[in-house]
């Protein structure tokens, strides 16, 4: 079976990331264009990943020397190229958010329509072996439910402006929380309704950076965020990561795990943890330490497989229209005041 061609569009920071995940899999596929607006981080990585062609101009990916795409360029920009990729008779792999807005995705999803295929959406914390241990305790029943979601973080914000930029990026509700609302839809079901206080911390951003918001879903489970992307340079504020049921609480993470024994397949791998607190009794649930990039790479394969029409993606445009939608319910919740009711899936 020949090689997959395989293009990618955005060679910057998550670009990169993409493209390392790309060359743990050179049995089966290869890179055919790099591409960006930058076109010296367009001909490093055609370089440094051994592709035929590099350019600045998306549309010259589009031709017979590509079979797939991957898409990583700052979230304005998704809905135009997505579309074009798509009605170019490509295989797509979006990264998250879908889009900057509904009509924008939704004009994704009709693309995926007209090609009678899926678009792939980087929603990577579906393949993370921390999160999805994480899932699999709270869906067992390990602390009971309904649960309440903590998710706090704080720091100064991705270096790229745009990510601040409320036209641009939409800020850390919308670029950065959207994996959370992602993970939170995929464990809990459809969202019911959010409420946020929010506010535009940092001089220069026009995107609200700082908030707290809650997102009831319909299963009645909670998620609780209390986000900042505001902060000085420098500077970060504690992590809290915890879920809370009436029979015991998760808290990650747990700190460093026993190292694996002598001559077992983990032999070589760092373990990580997170608790099961239930009062009476405590759990550790062990998890690699690089599971996050244990996930690109799971992520990457899978789509290699929904090119040879092997798969299904895990994640898809419907998946990212609907926590675009969360996404966008509590940014229109902060601007507000007013608690925002999610409409019923169609």
């Amino acid at each position: 079976m020949s090689k997959i061609n395989v293009s990618f569009i955005g060679c910057g920071g998550i670009g990169q990331v993409h493209l390392a995940a790309l060359a743990k899999c050179a049995a089966e596929a290869k890179v055919a264009w790099t591409i960006d607006a930058r076109e010296e981080l367009a001909s490093g990585a055609a370089k440094s990943h051994g592709a035929t062609h590099y350019s600045v101009d998306y549309k010259d990916a589009l031709g017979a020397d590509t079979d797939a795409v991957v898409l990583s360029v700052p979230t304005h920009l998704h809905s135009e190229i997505a579309s074009a990729v798509l009605d170019a008779g490509k295989e797509l792999f979006c990264e998250k958010p879908i889009a900057r807005s509904m009509k924008q995705a939704e004009s994704i999803r009709a693309a995926c329509q007209r090609a009678s295929t899926h678009a792939m959406l980087g929603f990577v914390r579906r393949y993370d072996e921390e999160w999805l241990a994480i899932r699999s305790a709270l869906q067992s029943g390990a602390i009971g439910g309904p649960v309440v979601w903590n998710d706090i973080v704080s720091f100064e914000g991705p270096a790229p402006a745009w990510y601040g930029q409320d036209e641009l990026g939409g800020g850390p509700f919308l670029d950065g929380a959207i994996h959370t609302f992602d993970f939170a839809l995929y464990t809990f079901g459809p969202a019911k309704r959010v409420f946020c206080q929010g506010r535009t911390m940092k001089s220069g951003n026009t995107a609200i950076d700082t908030g707290t918001a809650i997102i009831q879903f319909a299963s009645g489970d909670e998620l609780v965020l209390g986000w900042s992307w505001g902060l000085p340079k420098g500077c970060a504020g504690a992590r809290v990561f915890e879920f809370l049921g009436p029979e015991g609480i998760i808290t990650w993470p747990a700190g460093v795990g026993a190292p694996p024994s002598p001559g077992s397949a983990d032999e070589q791998v760092e373990m990580r943890s997170f608790t099961v607190d239930r009062g009476v009794s405590k759990e550790s649930i062990k998890y690699p330490a690089d599971a996050l990039q244990r996930g690109y790479d799971r992520q990457m394969a899978e789509f290699l497989a929904v090119v040879r029409g092997d798969a299904q993606p895990r994640a898809n445009e419907d998946d990212g229209v609907e926590a675009l939608r969360v996404s966008l319910a509590v940014i229109e919740s902060a601007r507000t005041g007013k608690v925002v009711e999610i409409a019923s899936v169609p």
